[in-house]
């Protein structure tokens, strides 16, 4: 199963994580059960979703515009509209070339502008 999803069975939990390898390295010699913390179980599953996707901590993965109106719970036409922003990547030249975006650098482009609106304006200002 694992060869299947392309999972290294030496790329453990224990080993890909150190919050869970630390969690494993306490457990009891006697067979009790061990006892998990919610951090733990996050760890866990985070861990588990990147081996099912094929991803690694850190990596660099472009996707497209539907993907990451997806990712960023936004429509599409608001990726295309915002693409500049989102730090599109053209990939080619001419009027169709394909452009492509890395979730993270979106992710935090997002969220500077949704802080950037919310700031309370200085009392006396008024808007244009």
């Amino acid at each position: 199963m694992n060869e299947q999803l392309g999972i290294n069975p030496q790329d453990s939990l224990a080993t890909a994580h150190p919050a869970v390898g630390s969690a494993l390295e306490g457990r009891p010699e006697d067979g009790r059960a061990m006892v998990l913390t919610e951090e733990d179980v996050e760890a866990v599953a985070r861990r588990t979703v990147e081996l099912l996707r094929g991803e690694r901590a850190g990596s660099f993965a472009l996707v497209g515009a539907r993907e990451l109106a997806d990712h960023l719970g936004v429509s599409v036409d608001y990726v295309y509209e915002h693409a500049s922003e989102l730090g599109a990547l053209r990939l080619g030249s001419g009027r169709k070339a394909r452009i492509r975006f890395e979730v993270d650098t979106a992710r935090q482009a997002l969220e500077t502008r949704r802080t950037s609106r919310e700031r309370p304006r200085k009392s006396g200002a008024q808007r244009r």
